[in-house]
């Protein structure tokens, strides 16, 4: 007896309630770490900070709260500051072409060009 393998599989009503709870748990995490790259945490350092959140403070059941999820972000971000980007530092090395700052005067830097001393 041959089986039959263009026939689609049965899908039951359990199994689709139980994908839309992961996707609604998945939701969540993701609403989690959107919240903490917004607030300014290290991009390498969302998924760790992500799982350090308390899910229960946060929402039941996948849904989020935006006002307790704003809440649990900021103290954890007061818990754990270096989890938060670092400022900005200036950039080593040499920079190439003028920083628009004149130091000389253009009448001084023509005679220091042809060799005469500026007269002041």
């Amino acid at each position: 007896m041959v089986k039959d393998e263009s026939a689609a599989p049965v899908v039951t009503v359990e199994d689709l309630t139980a994908e839309v709870e992961r996707l609604k748990k998945l939701l969540g995490e993701e609403r989690v770490k959107t919240a903490l790259l917004t607030t300014g945490v290290e991009p390498a350092k969302v998924a760790r900070a992500a799982r350090l959140v308390d899910a229960g403070a946060v929402g039941t059941g996948g849904a989020v709260d935006g006002a307790k999820l704003d809440a649990e972000v900021a103290a954890l971000l007061s818990e754990y500051p270096e989890l938060k980007k670092a400022a900005p530092e200036k950039p080593a090395g040499f920079k190439i072409g003028s920083d628009g700052q004149s130091k000389a005067s253009t009448n001084d830097m023509i005679m220091s060009i042809f060799g005469n001393k500026s007269k002041s």
